[in-house]
């Protein structure tokens, strides 16, 4: 009998460890070859029981070449749990078969999958910005994080990481928004770059304080909004609205502004 034992054993060990290998293979090609994408979760389901669970999410997106995809890709319940309807996603697609996705949710498999190591927005940036030419922007922002795509004119967004940017160079001057943390956090940043502050903090509509030294001011508003958002689907509609804040960062050079010449 101890034979037999040993044989189930090994086979139930070998079949455990193909998917493991085939993923890794998956894997590799991804890392090797990957071409980065946004895409957008469209939809998404769950079935959970007492001895086995399925989730799956679809996304599409455009490859390279233009081309409409929509995949359905298997994930875990936590990841399941992160994602929701309409969200914008980053993710790596095979050349070969772009029906094979990994979708990038962490910084850290950004970095491990395209070697694009994604920060927060820093003065430096908002300082870069502000007289950057407007073809060269979009090039800038996705130095900092994936994602941006011109808007309009004058303004880039990030659906993705939920950021907006405008820029006005004849003035000097860049508008980022973002979400509520970013509010405190570049309180912090025009401390520790030597700002002092300058306007106290006001409340009302908006949260207000403004911080400038002789050749930089840094504006920071925290702003209400509604958000609306559809989570039903083509046979019952719902729509939700729900509060959300928005840090309004306005940065500006010192100085005159710059002439447009015609």
């Amino acid at each position: 009998m101890k034979p037999a034992i040993t044989f189930v054993a090994v086979f139930m060990c070998i079949v455990s460890i193909l998917p493991s290998c085939g993923n890794t293979h998956i894997d590799d090609e991804l890392k090797k070859d990957g071409i980065k994408a946004l895409g957008k979760i469209i939809d998404g389901s769950g079935k959970s029981g007492k001895y086995s669970e399925h989730f799956d999410i679809t996304v599409e997106y455009q490859d390279e070449n233009g081309t409409d995809l929509t995949v359905s890709k298997s994930i875990t319940r936590d990841e399941f749990k992160s994602f929701s309807k309409d969200q914008k996603v980053l993710l790596v697609y095979s050349k070969k078969n772009p029906s094979i996705i990994k979708i990038l949710a962490t910084p850290e498999e950004v970095l491990e999958y395209t070697g694009l190591k994604e920060r927060d927005m820093a003065i430096a940036d908002l300082n870069a910005l502000a007289t950057t030419k407007k073809e060269n922007v979009a090039s800038l922002l996705n130095t900092v994080n994936y994602g941006w795509e011109k808007s309009k004119d004058s303004a880039w967004i990030n659906e993705r990481k939920n950021q907006y940017v405008s820029v006005f160079p004849e003035l000097k001057m860049v508008v980022f928004v973002s979400g509520p943390d970013e509010y405190k956090r570049f309180q912090d940043l025009a401390k520790q770059a030597g700002l002092h502050e300058t306007a106290p903090l006001v409340e009302g509509e908006t949260v207000k304080k403004s911080y400038e030294n002789d050749s930089l001011y840094i504006g920071l508003n925290m702003t209400r909004d509604v958000e609306k958002r559809d989570i039903g689907n083509e046979y019952v509609p719902i729509v939700t609205e729900h509060e959300v804040f928005l840090s309004v960062i306005t940065f500006r050079k010192k100085g005159p502004a710059i002439t447009k010449k015609h």
